[in-house]
């Protein structure tokens, strides 16, 4: 399955919150002892959550938001191959699942237990020991057989290091779109430099199942503020294992990095595209902040990019 493009597929449709009955009959169907809906949440994104009692979720597709990058069918498959493969990493379990036409699809499942790190405080000590916590979670999940999510069809998958040099290429092309104040002088002169770093990436040694963005919300933490774990695979796609780690920023990708490897040495070639993941991304960081990138003399330079 190739780079999917981000496009709703049927914007035209109503987006009604459901009622609470209609909520608990689904949810009884899979736990019969579910009692009340005790909230109603959203992002604005594309699913809203029904929290039933205190430790399940009712996670729904808006219809409106439905889009071939997000899949719930995606995000089960690969709860319940954790679930039987690897019980010992923090996931929700599934306890159901429907899909009734195009208006109503959903999972069941269990409530990850804290708060996101996106609305915790947290001290330097206690997010350095989640962050080296977390890189271990990631490294479990990219440990785990290919095959069975390959087989199943529902991945996109980055094939070769052409396909990843298309992603990286349509990321960055996205994001000059959204620079309305930058000039196209410096958007030039930073795709020259996208240009220069892409060419290094001729081959890629290793391929797997993404979270895709096991960033500050989707990552928790107990009340103790110790990691508890992971939500939200329904971006889930088959790439290079540094994409897990980008939304961090330079520090934080480098405590990641400590606790996915353990002590266990690096490939060249992992080196290879996490310097050229590190040195897009680090652009990327630059044109926000309205940096002349024109003044970069060498693609060299942004490895030394910190934010």
């Amino acid at each position: 399955m190739p780079l999917l493009k981000d496009r709703y597929l049927q914007p035209e449709m109503t987006d009604p919150v459901m009622e609470e009955n209609h909520v608990l009959e689904i949810v009884r169907a899979f736990v019969p002892e579910a009692k009340r809906v005790t909230k109603v949440d959203e992002t604005g994104g594309e699913a809203r959550m029904y929290a039933i009692d205190e430790d399940i979720i009712f996670k729904t597709q808006r219809p409106h938001r439905l889009r071939l990058s997000t899949s719930q069918a995606r995000e089960v498959f690969y709860l319940k191959y954790l679930a039987e493969a690897l019980p010992q990493v923090s996931v929700p379990r599934v306890l159901g699942y429907i899909k009734e036409g195009p208006m109503l699809e959903g999972t069941i499942m269990t409530r990850m237990p804290g708060t996101a790190v996106r609305y915790t405080e947290m001290s330097s000590e206690q997010r350095t020991a989640m962050l080296l916590e977390h890189g271990q979670a990631i490294a479990q999940l990219h440990s785990l057989d290919q095959k069975p999510f390959l087989k199943s069809g529902l991945f996109p998958n980055d094939e070769d290091a052409a396909s990843l040099q298309e992603r990286y290429a349509t990321r960055f092309e996205a994001m000059l779109g959204r620079l309305g104040d930058t000039s196209d002088y410096e958007k030039d002169a930073a795709r020259k430099l996208i240009e220069a770093v892409l060419a290094e990436l001729n081959e890629v040694d290793c391929m797997v199942a993404l979270h895709s963005n096991p960033y500050v919300e989707h990552t928790f933490v107990k009340s103790d503020k110790s990691y508890a774990g992971m939500i939200d695979f329904g971006d889930a796609y088959i790439s290079h294992p540094v994409n897990d780690m980008r939304r961090w920023n330079s520090a934080e990708r480098k405590t990641l990095l400590q606790g996915y490897f353990g002590g266990r040495q690096m490939s060249a070639n992992f080196a290879m595209i996490w310097n050229i993941t590190y040195s897009i991304d680090a652009l990327t960081n630059m044109l926000s902040q309205q940096i002349q990138v024109s003044q970069v003399s060498d693609k060299a330079e942004l490895l030394q990019w910190e934010w």
